[in-house]
């Protein structure tokens, strides 16, 4: 279900999947996905003329374990002038604590974040772009992709 009331956007979805057996070529197994309940809500709310703040809730429960998986964010864009744009966004995500192999335990409720924030400044003559993306390593995208954990980049982009 998707919407627009007054300045308000909002998006909403719910589903659920059957249990699917596979088989895994590279690791030469038997696996399986449990029949899941997911769901997303994304509300956006206009700001000004052109800026937006933003919120989404994505939840995954499996039906038959007490396996779970919640991510929330909020991202915004303020462009300042028609050549001036500022972004952000900060997401964290939860879940069951893993148990290693070694015993030990990994509390997924820390160091569970990513966000990004950048500057971008567009001219007749040039372009320059600024941004930050920091990803923990128990950041899980599990109802996304990202391609990997545990960085921080820094990127300056000129023409």
């Amino acid at each position: 279900m998707t919407g627009k009331f007054s300045r308000y956007q909002i998006g909403m979805l719910h589903m659920r999947t059957e249990t699917v057996d596979f088989w895994d070529e590279y690791n030469n197994e038997a696996g399986r996905f449990p029949a899941s309940n997911f769901s997303v809500i994304r509300v956006r709310r206009e700001l000004l003329k052109r800026s937006y703040v933003g919120l989404m809730l994505l939840n995954r429960d499996d039906v038959q374990s007490a396996d779970y998986h919640r991510s929330g964010g909020l991202d915004a864009n303020f462009p300042l002038t028609d050549r001036i744009v500022i972004n952000g966004a900060i997401a964290a995500t939860s879940g069951p604590d893993e148990v290693n192999d070694d015993g030990t335990v990994t509390a997924m409720s820390s160091h569970n974040m990513a966000s990004s924030i950048g500057f971008s400044y567009d001219s007749d003559l040039w372009e320059l772009k600024l941004s930050h993306l920091s990803i923990q390593e128990n950041f899980n995208a599990e109802m996304g992709f990202i391609r990997r954990t545990g960085i921080r980049n820094t990127d300056l982009w000129r023409r």
